[in-house]
């Protein structure tokens, strides 16, 4: 018998991540920086967000299960790659999702982007290598002079086996001018084949001083590291609950076993039958439930020459033992008890139950701030291929609005694309309780419909637009136009006071002259 407490971790991370990355329609966000005052930052930032987002889940039709993969590989292994890159073939960009094993790195590589040498291990069917040979994207050469296909995913080898090619990402001096410059190079695994030299720069990526002379050539970077915990020795691929949990779930996995093991043979009971018992010819020793078996002895011989096994009870001290590992795995883990849904107890305060979601939820608010950066790196880097090969009549057609123009968007650098994803917020009840605080700033100056449209988001409610119409965006609050009418009134009364003391002030003036005279 296996304890899950290793899958139990990675459900229970899976389950509050993947909601976070992906929320309805929307994944990418703008984040205009400096001053903005005739909003052309936020508006441009805006097309990128809503094009962008429109782009990873509709257009790349892998990326949300790339998504899904990559939050269940993730807590288990502890590192995950996506490869983000324009697809001639296709015509559009793809990130896909890599597993550790397909990527070879240095292991004390401080990052990828530093890394001198990165190793793409790539499985290709026969016609997926014809399809790369037909669009140059590798050499011409006969796929017969590859050999036999070879395959360490498959026990047996076919015809229809897929090829292994190693697709290198290094730096290498072709020219011979002393500086290596950024190249992708792919070989086939088992022949040693070269079928693919290409550059990975742009021209603007080439930097140069004034007399013409290349100083720094900046590489394109496709991979992007999604890391669930440092690794404690720097090493490069990081930690995950595999490792981290694996020596206390074998312990737990031993005890249980261990238990029923004594459990069954305190059960079925076994021992020594003595000489001195006669069963008689042909009768049998085994014993059914309710069954009663005739003998040739009394009793009392029967007693002395039936001896059980002695077998002791399952320990209570190694039961005790395995609740200890079960919960210090939890713990670990941040499995609490009411992070998984079980109830506190009974009359428990509320706020002593949002102290203890909140304390169970920070090993997971410092995963998901890790994978908040990842996702940022990756989204960065669609955009630039989106500034590279995206053309405009997509982008125009997508987005119905004359406004659209890629070089003027996404060329630009005044503002930033990030996840929509909010790191400090790791569940649905974290994010009402922010939105219900705003709504009790209503009423004091700020901006009442983006406070009512943020709280309608924080509870899933689609179609938000029908709900609060765009029209209604420059509306006055209630509370606010009563206390307005309120003042207007107010300040009425004090005119007429005003009124009224002015002609009493007149009317003495006039008493005062008329004695005097």
């Amino acid at each position: 018998v296996k304890y899950p407490l290793i899958i139990n971790a990675c459900l229970q991370f899976a389950a509050r991540a993947y909601p976070e990355m992906i929320k309805g329609k929307e994944v990418v966000k703008g984040k205009v920086i400096g001053k903005d005052p005739d909003n052309a930052k936020f508006e441009r930032a805006k097309r990128i967000c809503d094009f962008m987002s429109f782009q990873v889940l509709n257009e790349m039709q892998d990326w949300e299960e790339g998504v899904d993969q990559l939050l269940f590989t993730l807590p288990a292994i502890g590192c995950a790659f996506k490869k983000s890159y324009f697809n001639s073939i296709e015509r559009q960009n793809v990130s896909e999702m890599v597993f550790a094993d397909n990527l070879v790195v240095n292991y004390f590589a401080e990052s990828l982007e530093r890394a001198p040498r990165v190793t793409h291990r790539i499985y290709l069917y026969h016609n997926e290598i014809v399809e790369r040979i037909n669009a140059g994207v590798f050499t011409k050469f006969d796929i017969a002079e590859l050999g036999e296909a070879t395959s360490d995913k498959t026990s047996d080898t076919d015809e229809e086996t897929p090829h292994l090619f190693l697709e290198q990402h290094r730096w290498y001096d072709l020219d011979g001018d002393g500086y290596q410059e950024p190249y992708i190079v792919t070989v086939h695994e088992e022949s040693q084949k070269l079928v693919r030299i290409a550059p990975r720069y742009a021209t603007d990526g080439i930097i140069r001083d004034e007399k013409d002379k290349i100083i720094k050539i900046i590489p394109e970077h496709y991979f992007t590291r999604y890391l669930f915990m440092p690794s404690i020795d720097g090493g490069f691929y990081g930690m995950g609950f595999g490792s981290l949990l694996m020596s206390t779930n074998t312990a737990i996995n031993t005890l249980i076993n261990q238990l029923l093991d004594a459990g069954t043979l305190s059960n079925r009971q076994s021992g020594f039958l003595g000489r001195g018992l006669k069963l008689g010819r042909g009768k049998s020793i085994q014993l059914k439930s309710g069954e009663w078996k005739h003998v040739e002895v009394t009793g009392d011989d029967l007693r002395k020459n039936v001896f059980s096994m002695p077998v002791r009870e399952p320990s209570t001290v190694l039961f005790q033992l395995l609740g200890l590992l079960i919960d210090s795995g939890k713990e670990l883990a941040g499995m609490t008890e009411i992070l998984a849904g079980n109830s506190p107890g009974a009359n428990v305060p509320a706020e002593s139950v949002l102290a203890l979601i909140e304390q169970g939820l920070q090993v997971y608010s410092a995963v998901h701030k890790r994978i908040y950066r990842a996702q940022y790196k990756e989204f960065n880097k669609l955009r630039r291929l989106n500034a590279l090969y995206l053309d405009q009549m997509t982008y125009s057609t997508v987005l119905d609005d004359e406004a659209a123009d890629i070089q003027a968007d996404f060329a630009t650098h005044d503002f930033d694309v990030v996840p929509v994803s909010d790191p400090n917020n790791t569940t649905m009840l974290q994010r009402l309780m922010k939105a219900k605080a705003m709504l009790e700033l209503r009423g004091q100056g700020l901006n009442d419909q983006e406070i009512n449209r943020r709280y309608l988001l924080a509870m899933d409610i689609n179609d938000i637009e029908k709900i609060i119409p765009p029209e209604q965006t420059g509306q006055a609050d209630p509370a606010e136009q009563m206390q307005m009418q309120k003042m207007q009134i107010d300040l009425e009364e004090l005119s007429a006071k005003i009124e009224k003391l002015k002609s009493e002030t007149a009317l003495n003036y006039a008493k005062i002259e008329s004695e005097y005279k």
